[in-house]
């Protein structure tokens, strides 16, 4: 059984780094040969702390997912980028957390969070070959859209942009 949750503060920094390290380690291997060789995981991961701000309130939300012992089993990330819209980012779950359908789970917690933050809408960019994203991007009623100007990952990686799909969800 697992437990979802907003955090109130930053998680446990060894905890949160070591699943986002994870987290890199099977996005990296989704982008073509010639751009694995910009990507770090452990550098990546850093980022999270760079920024770590962005996701609380009152302009963003981090969604962790635990066990019944405490331990991270995965994440989610939102953050607002206009007034009225907020960007998903950084959605992943360890193999023991796959398969219960807390993925569709987590995105509808943060577009509710969206919606009671007041925005209108909620963006996300994903990898051509994150196929499982794209689907709860669909079932969920999410259109592919052109990339929007405050793509997080098109900013920091301008690399990846021929890999990348874009969406929006109006709520």
């Amino acid at each position: 059984m697992f437990k979802t949750a907003f955090a109130e503060t930053p998680p446990d920094r060894a905890a949160m780094t070591s699943l986002l390290v994870d987290y890199y380690k099977v996005v990296i291997p989704r982008t073509p040969p010639e751009m694995r060789a910009k990507l770090d995981p452990h550098i990546n991961a850093q980022d999270f702390w760079d920024e770590v701000t962005d996701y609380f309130p009152p302009n963003g939300r981090l969604l962790l997912v635990s066990d019944a012992q405490g331990a991270l089993h995965g994440c989610a990330m939102m953050r607002k980028i206009r007034p009225d819209a907020a960007e998903l980012k950084r959605m992943f779950l360890r193999k023991p957390a796959q398969g219960q359908g807390l993925g569709k789970v987590m995105v509808q917690m943060r577009m509710d969070a969206a919606r009671d933050m007041g925005l209108g809408a909620v963006y996300a960019d994903t990898l051509r070959k994150n196929t499982s994203m794209q689907a709860i991007y669909a079932d969920l009623g999410f259109q592919q859209i052109p990339q929007y100007p405050e793509s997080h990952t098109a900013a920091i990686y301008p690399f990846l942009q021929p890999e990348m799909l874009y969406y929006r969800r109006d709520l």
